[in-house]
């Protein structure tokens, strides 16, 4: 949508995901990362390669806002909230983060009861407290994602609530 209103769309992602039959809108640019690294995509969760992607990640990202003088981050999940942070850091960009979860939610999914899905819920909530506050502005999927944000530091006035736009198929005649 944003392209098709004349933005310039730079879309710095990992370097898998998006079957060859998608194509970029016109006005969108894909770069994707490329360090060699395999890693499951399907996979969820905590993997051993994320870091290392995460990081690759980051450097692209500060390369594309610098060499196409990006007036705005959109990062979407916290890997993207974390490289888009570090890129501010660098390049004063402002942050928009579009939520899709809340982490101390979502990483015990991952793990079965015990000491390890404890620890995985606490650094998740360490998560959520550390990182969307930081962001210029957050978009929450629901309105207990938003109350939640306020709970975790980010004030009322830097959230909006966009619940997640669903094209339903056309029943036809």
């Amino acid at each position: 949508g944003l392209a098709a209103r004349g933005h310039r769309i730079d879309l710095v992602t990992y370097p898998f995901g998006m079957d060859a039959q998608w194509r970029c809108p016109e006005g969108c640019r894909i770069h994707r990362v490329n360090t060699g690294l395999r890693y499951p995509a399907q996979h969820p969760g905590l993997h051993p390669v994320k870091p290392l992607l995460d990081a690759a990640l980051a450097r692209l990202l500060e390369e594309v806002v610098r060499w196409r003088g990006a007036d705005l981050i959109h990062a979407h999940s916290f890997e993207g909230l974390a490289a888009a942070l570090w890129v501010r850091r660098q390049t004063r960009t402002p942050v928009l983060y579009h939520s899709h979860t809340l982490l101390g939610e979502e990483l015990p999914t991952y793990y079965r009861p015990g000491p390890v899905r404890f620890l995985s819920k606490w650094a998740g909530l360490a998560a959520d407290r550390l990182l969307p506050p930081r962001a210029d502005h957050c978009i929450a999927l629901s309105p207990r994602a938003a109350r939640t944000f306020q709970r975790m530091g980010v004030r009322s006035d830097r959230i909006s609530c966009l619940p997640p736009f669903v094209i339903h198929p056309d029943p036809g005649p």
